[in-house]
């Protein structure tokens, strides 16, 4: 027993008739939710909210209207469905809230007003995008972005990444590193050249950690052996001492 209210996978739900999607937010009254599909990134964890207790996973689902999210996935649960679920909330004209899950996570809607769309996925890339590039205050639509399965997900991200206010750049990178594209590396790398803001850099580091570690390591020992400012050398540094290899060791010895 999951031990959530009212888990629903919205099932009976009624679906609005099809249309784009920023025309069903725009016809959307305030306070409620959208919720609609499109496929999710291939892998084998299913995105969901878990309650951990002695390392353990104790309950499995979401409360769509909950503050705290403790978000991921978990090798006890592997993905029963391709599909991702999106979940936007209308508020003061605009979307103020995004979730997104596995199509198999239960969630917890409680009394709230959700409606069923038809949306594709590029439709969904562009609001996503468009929000984002806005400065969504929680950063909810760069992740909901990332865990989409269509390409242009990696072209937005990419064009988030290299334009902007720095905490999006930032963000994004670290997303692209996420969803491991073979383009993610060739990004991230660009995000290095030398006329981009430090802080900025800093964070293509960061993503550049976060990818598997046959590709991370050779591109940290690279900055840390390269000519580059001693800051941007130093946090390679820091973020290859991560690694428990001997590739990585081999650097410092």
């Amino acid at each position: 027993m999951l031990g959530l209210v009212a888990l629903t996978l919205l099932a009976s739900a009624p679906v609005a008739a099809a249309g784009s999607l920023e025309s069903a937010i725009a016809a959307t009254p305030d306070g409620a939710w959208l919720e609609y599909e499109v496929a999710l990134l291939p892998g084998d964890g299913s995105p969901c909210c878990f309650d951990w207790r002695g390392g353990k996973v104790e309950r499995r689902g979401c409360a769509l209207d909950g503050r705290n999210w403790n978000f991921g996935t978990s090798k006890d649960h592997l993905r029963d469905s391709d599909q991702l679920r999106v979940f936007l909330r209308k508020s003061g004209g605009t979307v103020d809230r995004v979730r997104a899950v596995g199509g198999d996570c239960p969630i917890d809607t409680g009394t709230l007003d959700v409606r069923r769309i038809d949306a594709k996925a590029d439709e969904s890339v562009a609001v996503l995008a468009r929000l984002a590039e806005a400065g969504h205050k929680r950063g909810e639509p760069l992740a909901a972005l990332a865990m989409h399965a269509d390409r242009a997900a990696t072209a937005a991200l990419e064009r988030l990444a290299t334009r902007g206010e720095s905490e999006t750049r930032g963000d994004a990178l670290f997303w692209l590193s996420q969803r491991g594209d073979a383009d993610a590396e060739r990004i991230i790398l660009a995000a290095l050249a030398p006329d981009v803001p430090t802080n900025v850099q800093k964070k293509a580091i960061f993503a550049l950690s976060q990818l598997p570690a046959e590709r991370s390591i050779p591109a940290l020992t690279a900055l840390v052996e390269s000519n580059r400012p001693r800051a941007i050398r130093k946090e390679a540094m820091f973020w290859l001492a991560q690694h428990d290899s001997d590739e990585a060791f081999a650097v410092f010895d």
